[in-house]
């Protein structure tokens, strides 16, 4: 029952010798002589309840009823589950003044919507125990549409939310939304996705074009039980928002993402409110690798290795921890943090070199993938000779930046492929000549037009010169 019918019964109940025909017929001549063309029906009953002597002891409530939120609608109290809260964010007002506001996601049988509490409301006593799943009371709330033309819950100094005592409820937990990642469809907003954990998880720090602040991002790909895998991209999220260990394969949930199209096709994408859980043991445990190349980086050596299933791993030896092993040999680790198949080692991790005959980490050989075999999403390393290379050239991006290109037509003996280079990584490929032979590691295969697939160079690819030293491939 939506507010003005709630006051009309109110009325009919206090004023038991009136009829539903009278008071209409009221409240229709209210709504046409007072303020016409500015009253509606909504305050006309309470004009009307005014002019009976009737007064309302509290705002109708109005619970489970998410989905048919009106602009304009005020004093709402709405019982339903929390889907995720954000940090509270500082701005600054149209007259300069500072203020303070938090964003959550509710949901509950009908809908979904985004509350914004303001003021003190961001900061009020118990909201940071507030977690995914509880049952919380939205208590005198106005309606306003947001900026994407939905209807956003607000709480102002007027209103209030409550950890609801009584969790029972027939509107369902986190995981009764919880949908596959291979099910995500190209118009899905505020989703629950599940999936595997499936190769690196990326973490970039960036400056704001648009006002000079700093950013940060998590990008990974997800895959579900069916379906092309994923990429996942949470913005505002950083290296301190995840456990140090994730583990290859690991089953995670991701709390308040939308599908967006991307570069790399459909990808969802979460903000600082985006819960990502992860299933299992948070353990950071050992790895045993055989290592594939070295280049260097900005925050240590960039090691590219090979484990025991064949699959690549990444590991950034911030502690020099690898130095004295070269291409070929074996190292067991225990690693400060292992995110999926990306690694990290400081000065206290734990290194040793291992024999061939101590660990079952397939041959170097084994490393290399033939170009037929490559498929989109993945990460891959290849030997090939250079059938033509296009010179390092700027291009243009959206933004007016000018980025830095460089390309390789390339074929092993099963099939030809494109290799680029951006930025820093074109420099190293401009530096490749036809009819030579090289190795190319840490490649990640992106879908290109005609159903093709492209392999673009990352900051833990290396490239060696191979020419005359009969590995390849057959190339």
């Amino acid at each position: 029952m939506g507010e003005y019918e709630d006051a009309v019964s109110a009325i009919l109940e206090m004023r038991p010798e009136m009829t539903r025909a009278d008071l209409d017929a009221l409240i229709e001549k209210k709504a046409s002589s007072v303020g016409a063309g500015f009253l509606t029906k909504r305050g006309a009953v309470h004009l009307v309840a005014s002019d009976l002597g009737v007064t309302f002891p509290e705002a109708a409530e109005a619970t489970g009823d998410l989905g048919d939120l009106s602009a304009g609608a005020k004093e709402l109290t709405v019982r339903s589950r929390v889907m995720n809260i954000s940090p509270v964010r500082q701005f600054t007002g149209k007259d300069g003044s500072q203020g303070s506001i938090r964003t959550m996601t509710v949901y509950d049988a009908k809908g979904k919507a985004s509350v914004k509490l303001w003021g003190e409301k961001a900061v009020m006593p118990g909201i940071d125990e507030i977690r995914p799943g509880d049952m919380v009371k939205i208590i005198k709330a106005y309606v306003k549409a947001d900026r994407d033309g939905t209807q956003a819950l607000n709480i102002g100094s007027g209103g209030s939310l409550e950890r609801d005592e009584n969790q029972e409820s027939d509107i369902g937990g986190i995981d009764s939304l919880a949908i596959d990642a291979g099910e995500v469809g190209e118009s899905g907003r505020n989703m629950v996705v599940r999936g595997r954990v499936e190769g690196q998880i990326g973490f970039r720090e960036f400056t704001r074009k648009s006002d000079g602040r700093p950013g940060k991002v998590i990008q990974m790909t997800v895959r579900g039980k069916s379906g092309s895998p994923v990429r996942a991209v949470l913005w505002g999220k950083g290296r301190g928002d995840v456990p140090k260990s994730i583990p290859v394969d690991a089953d995670v949930t991701l709390i308040g993402v939308d599908a967006r199209t991307g570069n790399q096709g459909l990808e969802v994408h979460g903000n600082d409110a985006t819960v990502l859980k992860v299933d299992g043991t948070n353990e950071v445990a050992g790895v045993t690798v055989r290592i594939v190349s070295r280049v260097a980086g900005q925050q240590g050596s960039m090691v590219l290795g090979m484990d025991e299933k064949r699959s690549l791993v990444f590991v950034t030896d911030a502690g020099d921890k690898l130095a004295s092993l070269k291409p070929g040999d074996i190292a067991e680790m225990m690693p400060t943090t292992a995110l999926g198949s990306s690694l990290t080692l400081d000065s206290g991790s734990f290194v040793r070199r291992m024999d061939d005959g101590d660990a079952k980490v397939p041959p170097l050989e084994e490393a290399w993938t033939d170009v037929k075999d490559i498929k989109a999403g993945g990460t891959y390393s290849i030997r090939a000779i250079v059938l033509k290379a296009n010179e390092r050239r700027e291009i243009q991006t959206r933004s007016g930046e000018a980025v830095a290109l460089a390309e390789l037509y390339v074929e092993d003996k099963t099939r030809e492929v494109w290799v680029k280079g951006w930025r820093a990584q074109a420099d190293a490929l401009a530096e490749c000549k036809p009819g030579r032979v090289y190795e190319i590691t840490g490649l990640n295969a992106r879908p290109a037009m005609d159903d093709r697939v492209d392999l673009m160079l990352t900051p833990y690819s290396a490239i060696r010169d191979i020419t005359g030293a009969g590995q390849a491939g057959g190339a």
